[in-house]
């Protein structure tokens, strides 16, 4: 495996999905993923950015779980590389995913955190 292949099918990927080609997307970037695991890449831009288009693809074919698990994923990943200061639409996202699910708790933890953050950088009043 070789980084430049895995960037070539992420790259792949999200022209799949610009054709509303889900199911191809989804092949690709989980192959990409794959690679980086292999090579042994850890936390980066690229592996939390697949691991969001994942999650996208996972959200628009209806299986919720699934797209959770790769947020969760995403998540972890970013606070690993940022702290306690994560991606607002990580949050976001998982608010989202949660609350396609009926669990409206979580979808409701995930929404005050995202707002929490967002106020802590003086985005929000």
């Amino acid at each position: 495996p070789d980084h430049k292949f895995a960037l070539l099918l992420a790259n792949l990927g999200l022209l799949h999905a610009c054709q509303g080609r889900v199911e191809e997307a989804l092949e690709c970037h989980l192959e990409a993923l794959a690679m980086e695991r292999e090579l042994g890449e850890g936390a980066s831009t690229f592996v939390t950015t697949l691991l969001k288009d994942i999650a996208q693809c996972y959200m628009e074919v209806g299986n919720r779980k699934m797209e959770i698990e790769y947020r969760l994923e995403q998540l972890e990943m970013l606070k690993e590389m940022h702290g306690r200061h994560t991606d607002y639409d990580a949050l976001r996202s998982l608010s989202l995913a949660y609350y396609g699910i009926d669990e409206t708790e979580k979808a409701l933890e995930f929404g005050l955190e995202a707002l929490a953050m967002l106020r802590a950088c003086g985005v929000a009043g």
